[in-house]
């Protein structure tokens, strides 16, 4: 049971450190790069 809790731990860590990759501000910046190529 404490191993699966550790790897519980351990899975909430990575998608905590994964989450921050993304931002708002970053996917309207990309968004708008995608309009902004269709447009062309």
């Amino acid at each position: 049971e404490s191993i699966l809790k550790s790897i519980d731990k351990g899975v909430d860590y990575k998608a905590v450190e994964q989450s921050k990759k993304f931002t708002w501000e970053k996917t309207a910046e990309e968004t708008i790069k995608v309009y902004e190529e269709v447009c062309k």
